[in-house]
Formats: C-alpha cells, structure tokens, sequence
C-alpha cells in the first residue's frame, strides 16, 4: 500500500494542487520500481483531511494519473469525508482489487474518542454490520461484479478490539 503524502494545514490551495501533481508523478515512478520487483501498488481513501486522496474525486485522480495504481476500497472512510459508500463504490468499482471492511457508529460502545468527520458528525468506532455503512449492499455489489479478492476487517480505534473482531466475522460469516 502506497501513501502518497499529505498536505501541511498552513499549505494554499495553489500549493496543494503543486504538491498533488508531485504526488502522483512520485506514485508513477515507484510503480515502474514496484514493478521491476512483481510488486503492485495499491491506495486507499484516507480519512484524513490532508490526505488528497481522501474523497472519491481525490481517489479518481490519483488512479486516473496513475494507471498501474489500484484501489484499497476502505467502506468506512467516505463517510469521514460526508460521502456515500456506495455512489463511491461506484465510482472506483473499476480499480478495486482489495477492500478494508470498516463500520462507523453514531456513538461509543466502549469508551471510544470519535473521529470528527469533515461535516461535523462525531464517528465511531463499530463491529462490522453494526453501524451506519451500507456493508450488506457493498458486498452484494461487489460479488454482483465479480469482485474476488480479499477482505480485511478494520475496528481502528476500538475499545474492545478482540470483541468488535468476534462480532465483525460471525457478522461477515452471516453474509459470505
């Protein structure tokens, strides 16, 4: 997994715009250096508002400029950005060749600090299939377009990782 970099808070939008073009150029030259090796680089949508691959028009652009990059399909980060995951899946089915199963709830289940998403919205951790993002319809569209590659459960930031991890798979297990 390639991350490209991220902006500085104090960075103008000329900057940021300079510094994404360098990005993508750096993520292209690596990938002809990956691929000397067999090895293929692939990016996430970040949920980090300096990251310029943090919403589906930063993630297009970096795989629209890089055309050996993939997509890292996280189904818990748009909603950091306040977009829809499945307009999102959408738009990157194409390039999507691994997928982070993450969920986000509206509140703690164990104690957990939220995340405060680019609107606002307090997000939190939660047991995949147990809160506010779409997985049942993500996993049917994906097996609807042959998706074949792997699965990764995320409870990044969880209290109680072990018992998020139990409920995510018996959750997961229920669908697959």
């Amino acid at each position: 997994m390639v991350i490209p970099g991220f902006f500085r808070q104090e960075d103008p939008e000329a900057e940021r715009e300079h510094q994404a073009q360098q990005m993508i150029s750096c993520v292209n030259r690596l990938s002809e250096l990956a691929d000397g090796y067999g090895v293929s680089l692939i990016l996430e949508d970040y949920d980090n508002s300096l990251a310029p691959f943090s919403t589906t028009q930063g993630m297009k652009r970096f795989l629209e400029g890089c055309s050996d990059l993939s997509c890292c399909f996280d189904t818990g980060n748009f909603a950091f950005a306040g977009e829809d995951e499945l307009s999102a899946y959408e738009a990157l089915k194409d390039r999507i060749t691994y997928v982070h199963l993450k969920d986000r709830g509206d509140s703690p289940l164990s104690g957990e600090a939220p995340l405060t998403a680019l609107d606002g919205k307090a997000l939190y951790p939660s047991p995949v299939g147990s809160g506010r993002i779409r997985l049942q319809e993500l996993l049917s569209r994906l097996n609807r377009d042959g998706y074949d590659g792997n699965f990764a459960l995320e409870h990044y930031g969880a209290g109680e990782m072990l018992s998020y991890l139990r409920r995510s798979v018996s959750w997961l297990k229920g669908q697959l």
